[in-house]
């Protein structure tokens, strides 16, 4: 008795109001300032969602790229297979730098080929955050044989480099005898 005492008072609303009344009372709801967005707003709001969603694609796409050539590169270095153009020529690096003057540079480009070297043996790690300790420890840990040798060069190679005095040709040549103590001469060579 209750349902049909409803669905009569929902009856008899509904047909007081027609469509037309329906629509008019949504437009005057929807005009009213609380509602209302101005199409600068709504243009200016879609502009911004469009441009964050294309940032996020560049993004995940841009990842993806890095990845895989990443993969690659790791695939490539496993398979050994790792080619002149993908190794730096440190020792020629060096050479070519101390001819030009650049000591400290040389320098530089020396122990990078050190590390190299012991990198390609499997001697070592070579990571940007390591220190030369970092690598005397693991030589040591790996019961390298280049550990005493490789301790000596990183000390010479710190004291010539952060000095307070220049870099002469001298210092090189002393450091590129201590590279050649851990490489083998002709690989140095």
């Amino acid at each position: 008795m209750i349902a049909t005492a409803w669905q009569d008072a929902a009856r008899d609303t509904l047909s007081r109001w027609s469509a037309e009344m329906i629509h008019d009372s949504v437009a005057a709801i929807a005009k009213q300032p609380a509602y209302a967005t101005s199409i600068r707003q709504s243009l200016l709001g879609r502009f911004v969602v469009m441009a964050a969603v294309a940032l996020i694609v560049v993004v995940i796409v841009g990842r993806i790229v890095v990845a895989r050539r990443i993969d690659e590169q790791r695939s490539r270095i496993r398979a050994g297979r790792v080619g002149a153009r993908d190794r730096a020529d440190y020792w020629g690096a060096a050479r070519e730098l101390a001819n030009r003057g650049e000591y400290s540079a040389a320098c530089h480009a020396l122990y990078a080929a050190v590390l190299d070297s012991l990198a390609r043996s499997g001697a070592v790690r070579v990571h940007p955050s390591k220190t030369s300790g970092d690598y005397s420890r693991e030589l040591a840990r790996r019961a390298a044989i280049a550990t005493p040798a490789f301790a000596a060069f990183a000390r010479q190679f710190e004291r010539t480099v952060f000095s307070t005095e220049s870099v002469t040709s001298d210092d090189f040549d002393r450091l590129f005898a201590e590279a050649s103590r851990i490489v083998e001469p002709s690989v140095a060579a």
